[in-house]
């Protein structure tokens, strides 16, 4: 019961994050200015909630069937790896929200582990 609440916390965690990052970004919308470090920023904070959904797609198999399974979970931890960089990115170079920024990099943190094949899940 402990490991299996854990698995799915660690599993939730990224989009958690992430959606933590949204909320205080959205509340303290004044933080942002019009320059490339706003965009950077909201780069970072759509590439963090796409990179949950990769993994929703990649754990649930809702993909097709035409590529065996090692090879398509392959493609999309290569893509999901980019998007945690991305993610990091937009957090440290982008200007928002410090609380947003600290959440975002967490998620890009958390979200590297679940595409990082380590003896954790």
């Amino acid at each position: 019961m402990f490991e299996t609440t854990l698995s799915l916390l660690w599993l939730l965690a990224p989009a958690i994050c992430a959606a933590i990052a949204w909320w205080f970004w959205v509340r303290n919308r004044t933080a942002t200015s019009p320059g490339w470090r706003s965009r950077a920023f909201i780069f970072g904070l759509v590439s963090a909630p796409v990179n949950a959904i990769l993994l929703v797609f990649e754990y649930f198999g809702c993909t097709s069937t035409t590529a065996p399974r090692p090879r398509k979970s392959m493609t999309f931890g290569n893509i999901g790896v980019v998007l945690c960089i991305a993610a990091f990115a937009g957090a440290s170079a982008g200007e928002g929200d410090g609380r947003a920024q600290i959440f975002l990099s967490i998620s890009a943190a958390v979200g590297f582990f679940l595409w990082i094949p380590i003896g954790i899940l």
